[in-house]
């Protein structure tokens, strides 16, 4: 967003881990174990769930990670600004762009 990163989302095959090591392909259980209560379910479905973690940390500027899961795993996740974390993986992956 104006020539400002907002967000970085992480999906297969890349095996970069969040600094707490979670990673795709994490369970469920791992991140409430890892995250505690700052992490919450934002939207769910029948074949998904979304999970967010919030630190209340003053250091961490109000980011967030969303975690995007399947089958109980981590699918994909996505860092940055709340506004841009929570718009959904990216659009321009798509697109190769």
């Amino acid at each position: 967003m104006e020539n400002t990163l907002v967000a970085v989302s992480v999906e297969p095959p890349a095996t970069i881990a969040t600094a707490s090591g979670m990673r795709v392909g994490t369970t469920r259980d791992e991140l409430i174990r890892t995250y505690g209560d700052e992490i919450s379910t934002v939207s769910a479905d029948d074949r998904s769930e979304r999970l967010v973690f919030a630190p209340t940390a003053p250091r961490f500027g109000g980011r967030v990670i969303v975690f995007d899961l399947k089958d109980d795993h981590v699918e994909r996740f996505t860092a940055g600004t709340r506004d841009a974390a929570t718009a959904g993986p990216c659009p321009w992956c798509a697109i190769g762009l």
